[in-house]
């Protein structure tokens, strides 16, 4: 693994243990030795810890359980859950297993069956990123829970990645777009219960708000039938687009509406991206990305995406890597706020979760035309700032 000079993000582990967090009735049960056990979780600013609900446990692996292969630990553990009022279980990835080769199907299998819990469990590889552990998250609660329903008319289910305050502003910017359209949530995977999870089925469609997402989606339209349409963007173009998509898979009729300010907004941008003809480099995660873009085009701006983790069609470079690459230098950096101190030309549009800052609902850009004032707000800035 590359060494952090400068900065790091969230792991595929850690990634899981995250979300776990934001399903109300759902245990986390880590199964490890003392030293390999949860760690890189201290993220304030990146956990909304209001929604956590006291399900993290751990059972601790010693010298004399690795070298007899007991696993005595992990069903006391799982016991001592139960009888505490859990009846889900999720077991995380173990790094130490990855390497010893635990069967993590064979475990939660076992752990069904004596303890009478309902477990489930996500493999990831040791050097898994944290888009990869989202993603195998989410595919495992809906594989394990979501079970057919009577649909509920003009209801849509909200499907994001990440549990995190950005993705949170989303969802609920994306709740009030579809109240417009007389369509209310049914669940949000970001504020869900187990039980609502299995309701998932009895909405008439998804709204895919991350990439992380997609997989699960893709599950539910395969076995359920649910079709769902992908909406993380903030220009009004897209907005409309998106009502439209939705008045249409509820049998309604949408009519967008012109928006003086929004247009007069835009024409600016457009003006000041025009005389300073200089492009924005821009370093995040792709669904940050996709909302930089989705502005940067509507505002006819120059931009270049990098992403920090795989599995997108944009280019991925490591962060340190990007550090390196243009520290000192004098580009336009849209890019995560630990690390804009490197760039003397630079705005903070994404956070890693490796530091302790608050974040205030007006700290980042979310979807919807209130997140692109604040995106054009942070480009005419910077490229008035390169300019002069």
């Amino acid at each position: 693994m590359p060494v952090n000079k400068y900065a790091a993000l969230i792991t595929g582990r850690s990634q899981t243990f995250i979300n776990a967090l934001s399903v109300k009735d759902l245990a986390v049960l880590d199964f490890s030795t003392a030293g390999h056990a949860v760690y890189n979780l201290g993220h304030i600013g990146y956990v909304d810890l209001t929604e956590y609900h006291g399900g993290a446990f751990s059972a601790s692996l010693d010298e004399t359980s690795l070298a007899l292969g007991c696993d005595a630990a992990l069903f006391a553990a799982a016991r001592e859950i139960k009888n505490g009022g859990f009846d889900n279980i999720f077991l995380m990835p173990s790094s130490l297993g990855a390497v010893l080769g635990f069967d993590l199907k064979a475990l939660a299998e076992n752990l069904e069956r004596e303890v009478g819990a309902a477990v489930f469990y996500v493999n990831l590889k040791l050097d898994a990123d944290f888009f990869e552990g989202a993603v195998g998250f989410w595919t495992a609660l809906v594989r394990k829970y979501a079970v057919k329903r009577e649909k509920r008319k003009n209801t849509a289910n909200i499907l994001g990645g990440f549990n995190c305050l950005e993705q949170k502003n989303n969802h609920r910017s994306i709740a009030a777009l579809l109240k417009k359209t007389g369509i209310s949530v049914n669940a949000d995977n970001l504020a869900m219960s187990v039980e609502e999870c299995a309701r998932l089925t009895s909405a008439e469609f998804n709204v895919v708000a991350s990439r992380a997402a997609l997989e699960a989606a893709e599950y539910l339209k395969e076995n359920f039938g649910m079709p769902y349409i992908v909406f993380n963007a903030m220009s009004k173009k897209s907005v409309d687009d998106f009502l439209g998509a939705a008045a249409a898979l509820t049998g309604k009729r949408f009519s967008p509406e012109p928006d003086a300010v929004y247009h007069d907004v835009l024409t600016r941008v457009a003006n000041i991206v025009e005389a300073t003809g200089r492009r924005v480099i821009c370093f995040a995660g792709a669904d940050t990305l996709d909302k930089i873009k989705d502005c940067f085009n509507a505002a006819g701006a120059d931009g270049k995406y990098f992403c920090s983790h795989h599995g997108t069609e944009y280019e991925y470079i490591d962060i340190n890597d990007f550090v390196d690459r243009y520290k000192g230098s004098d580009e336009i950096i849209f890019t995560y706020g630990e690390i804009c101190r490197y760039f003397p030309n630079s705005a903070a549009v994404a956070y890693s979760g490796g530091g302790f800052r608050l974040l205030t609902p007006l700290a980042d850009a979310f979807c919807g035309v209130e997140g692109a004032y604040r995106l054009f707000e942070k480009l005419s800035a910077a490229l008035v700032a390169a300019k002069n």
